[in-house]
């Protein structure tokens, strides 16, 4: 059987989904409640109230110690982070991790088929890197990280497009 592109991503949208199935059998489960309803999620709320609220983003937290600053451990300028601001409910973090582990498998994917290997060797590799221990781990460990992770194939793939085509725009994406 010839596999396609749209074939492979198809699988890496199943193979998310299965592994996933809590999320969509449990509307209300969320993943790892300790570190992240703890830590992430009184973040992120911390900061979608004060900018709908007051319009910006909390300048300092008198909830913890004698007052600090509230965002260390998230980003402020990532795209997806600013979704938060927006619309906050526990689940959306679900959707968060979910997407990264797709975009990881997704930016392995086109990173191997810039290597010229075919469409099966690039799908196992996409499943390989988008399963391995090191981006499961982050799902428990730390949302930023794991958004971070995600992304590194896809600045393999656009570093292996500049070499290719020589092309500035690659650098810029």
């Amino acid at each position: 059987m010839k596999f396609k592109t749209k074939h492979c991503i198809l699988i890496l949208v199943l193979l998310t989904i299965i592994f996933f199935n809590d999320m969509f059998l449990h509307p209300s489960y969320v993943f790892q409640e300790r570190d992240h309803k703890d830590g992430f999620l009184y973040l992120y709320n911390y900061r979608h109230n004060s900018f709908e609220e007051y319009g910006q983003f909390p300048l300092w937290d008198t909830h913890k110690y004698s007052g600090m600053y509230p965002d260390v451990n998230t980003p402020h300028f990532y795209p997806f982070d600013f979704l938060f601001l927006f619309v906050f409910e526990d689940q959306f973090l679900n959707w968060f991790i979910f997407l990264h582990i797709f975009l990881a498998g997704v930016f392995t994917y086109f990173f191997a088929r810039s290597l010229e290997l075919d469409e099966f060797p690039s799908l196992v590799a996409a499943i390989v890197f988008m399963f391995s221990g090191r981006v499961i781990t982050l799902i428990g460990a730390s949302v930023s990280q794991l958004a971070s992770v995600a992304l590194v194939p896809l600045v393999f793939w656009m570093f292996q497009l500049l070499i290719k085509k020589k092309k500035p725009i690659n650098v810029v994406l």
